[in-house]
């Protein structure tokens, strides 16, 4: 059973994100027509889906829990550490960032209150996967088993209280994102249609350009998905992607590069960059071709 039907889910927007939600709520069947359909997951089908960049959303995630599912039990997992948490919290037209201590993140998490989001506490591969079954994510993904990739891996805990926005962003590899509890609605654009369309170059995209409603919907490869509890999205890099938390979430995510992607990365990163690297973080590029090299 679909929890979340279309209109259910412009009706959170209306109220969350006015001005998209009101957009979406107007363009009615052509909105409706852009949703991404949940599928089995099938581990030749995400490797093809990983070649040819196209997103999936999976109603099976294969990476459940190893022990509880229980959503606060996951979240103590997830952040079992002492480090401090980088948290964005919303304040109305700007986002703060700041550090909160675990115990602290856990408390506003549980309490729904107040709006706030993590997405880049990487705890990494293999402490992740003593609390979660990540032997499909993680096998083929050079970002987890190669010395020079490591820091890029980013792979850790997704949490948001309900109403949390993510502006409009693109990231360097692919993107795994499993949810234990919650929803979210992902806002998903190609960027290579959008400056094919618009005669805007990527980077442009990445530093300027909103994905607003209407650019979302002018766009024939555009897709949204709703990601619940026990499903996975695959994103692929070139997907500009705007994310609302509709319902206290609480997943994990993590970057990935594998043989099927590398090649479609580096040709995608030589044309228009890695964000990384641009950031100050170099080696991303180098790396990844010398161990795709090496697994060839």
């Amino acid at each position: 059973m679909d929890h979340w039907p279309t209109a259910r889910v412009v009706d959170a927007l209306c109220e969350l994100d006015p001005e998209m939600g009101g957009q979406l709520a107007k363009a009615g069947q052509a909105f409706a027509k852009k949703r991404l359909r949940r599928e089995r997951f099938a581990q030749d089908e995400w490797l093809s889906a990983q070649r040819r960049a196209v997103p999936k959303l999976y109603s099976d995630s294969p990476t459940p829990p190893r022990r509880s599912a229980d959503p606060l039990r996951c979240a103590r997992a997830l952040l079992s550490s002492d480090e401090p948490v980088a948290v964005l919290q919303d304040l109305g037209e700007r986002v703060r960032r700041s550090d909160w201590a675990p115990e602290r993140v856990l408390a506003a998490w549980e309490a729904n209150d107040p709006v706030f989001g993590i997405t880049d506490h990487s705890v990494g591969g293999a402490v992740l996967n003593q609390h979660f079954r990540m032997e499909t994510v993680l096998a083929g993904n050079f970002l987890s088993h190669t010395d020079s990739l490591h820091r890029f891996e980013v792979c850790g805990p997704v949490m948001a209280t309900r109403g949390h926005l993510t502006d409009a962003h693109m990231d360097d590899p692919d993107i795994w994102n499993s949810c234990v509890s919650g929803a979210k609605v992902w806002f998903m654009t190609d960027s290579r249609e959008w400056s094919r369309e618009y005669q805007v170059s990527v980077r442009q995209i990445v530093e300027v350009e909103p994905l607003d409603a209407e650019t979302f919907l002018s766009l024939p490869g555009s897709r949204w998905a709703v990601v619940t509890d026990g499903a996975a999205l695959y994103c692929p890099n070139t997907y500009v992607h705007r994310v609302v938390t509709l319902e206290r979430y609480v997943g994990f995510g993590t970057f990935c590069a594998t043989r099927e992607s590398a090649a479609r990365l580096l040709r995608f990163w030589r044309e228009h960059g890695s964000l990384f690297e641009a950031d100050g973080s170099p080696g991303l590029i180098d790396g990844l071709d010398e161990a795709f090299r090496e697994a060839a």
